[in-house]
């Protein structure tokens, strides 16, 4: 058996955690923006306590509502396509 390589080991692992909070973090925000687009109560209070699946649950459906709210004729397809990405 090759020699194991646990630096190699665990700094992959930490990458994937760094990234993996910065999507989280691009979702937060991108439920923020939803929520106040002119950022006029900052720090935002909501959507820091989720869980994960909770905090994509929440932003699909906030997206999904702007969706049906705003007057564009891809409407439908947006929300498909968000929805895919939080899939």
């Amino acid at each position: 058996m090759p020699d194991f390589d646990y630096d190699k080991l665990m700094q992959r692992i930490g990458e994937f955690v760094v990234s993996f909070q910065w999507m989280e973090n691009k979702f937060r925000d991108i439920g923020w923006l939803i929520d106040d687009p002119e950022r006029s109560n900052w720090p935002p209070t909501t959507l820091r306590n989720l869980t994960n699946c909770d905090l994509l649950n929440a932003v699909e459906t906030k997206y999904c509502d702007l969706m049906d709210t705003l007057d564009i004729d891809d409407a439908d397809d947006r929300k498909t396509a968000f929805s895919g990405l939080v899939a």
